[in-house]
């Protein structure tokens, strides 16, 4: 169900963002920099928290997961000068908006409507920027997943 979920969220950003230019899974992305970047931003990197099962009907499981998205932007080091704004010094703001309301609401087979729970912006950074979106859902197994009663139709 990881991969189901990691694949859906990706597509429906790629539709609905097609400037994001790189997805993959966590894999703290930000400690290397210092041998060269090997991704293109704006980039979007998924963590799944940890998970823990437990079973609602015949032992099919349910359960919460959380999903850490990591939004990678370059930094921007235009500031907003004394009589306005730098409004691309704050697109990286937009971007989080606009990746918040396609996710928002989003569900499929198995998982019930993604929820956002938190974001944390990255006051702390140099070159890149690494801005935190959490999201939850509820997950089930359904049938075509795997479960125990569609195994156990086809074994002998």
């Amino acid at each position: 169900m990881r991969r189901f979920l990691y694949e859906r969220i990706c597509a429906q950003l790629k539709k609905e963002l097609p400037d994001i230019k790189y997805f993959d899974l966590w894999n703290e992305n930000m400690e290397n920099l210092e041998q060269g970047i090997i991704f293109d931003t704006p980039a979007v990197f998924l963590e799944f928290d940890p998970i823990s099962f437990s079973s609602v009907s015949r032992g099919v499981p349910r359960y919460p997961v959380v999903i850490t998205l990591h939004i990678i932007t370059r930094y921007a080091p235009k500031r907003p000068n004394r009589s306005g704004y730098a409004p691309e010094a704050l697109q990286h703001l937009d971007l989080l908006e606009r990746i918040e309301r396609a996710l928002i609401g989003l569900s499929g087979e198995g998982f019930s409507a993604l929820q956002l729970t938190s974001a944390e912006l990255d006051h702390n950074h140099a070159g890149l920027q690494n801005h935190i979106e959490r999201f939850t859902t509820s997950v089930g197994y359904p049938a075509s997943h795997g479960t125990r009663s569609s195994r156990m139709m086809i074994e002998p």
